[in-house]
């Protein structure tokens, strides 16, 4: 995985293309959580997960909140809107249950290996 800015720099196409958003609470077995999206003119699906946080020190012994630092990992490319349909037909159903980011992959053949489902 790579931080979503560098992510979006190696590939201009990235950052001006339409994006095709497949649900925001993606869970992998050790429950951190995932955005699942697909990027028209590049056809990548990537995984964007929000896992990773920094404190910001505040005033005394108390943090006044968190940034984010999201990080970026491509899965695969699929060619079109309809092919990502195709393939991730029944995203929703399967986002809401324990099969998670492993339903994904298993959908796609050729993604990316995962041991950690």
């Amino acid at each position: 995985m790579v931080p979503i800015g560098d992510f979006y720099k190696a590939d201009e196409r990235r950052r001006s293309s339409i994006e095709k958003r497949l649900g925001m609470d993606w869970y992998d077995v050790d429950g951190f959580r995932y955005e699942l999206s697909w990027i028209h003119d590049t056809g990548e699906l990537y995984l964007m997960s929000e896992s990773n946080w920094t404190m910001i020190p505040g005033p005394g012994a108390y943090a006044t909140g968190y940034i984010p630092s999201p990080q970026a990992l491509v899965i695969a490319t699929i060619p079109s809107g309809a092919d990502v349909d195709s393939v991730l037909s029944g995203w929703r159903d399967a986002m809401r249950s324990s099969a998670g980011v492993g339903w994904v992959l298993d959908q796609i053949p050729g993604a990316i290996p995962d041991t950690d489902r």
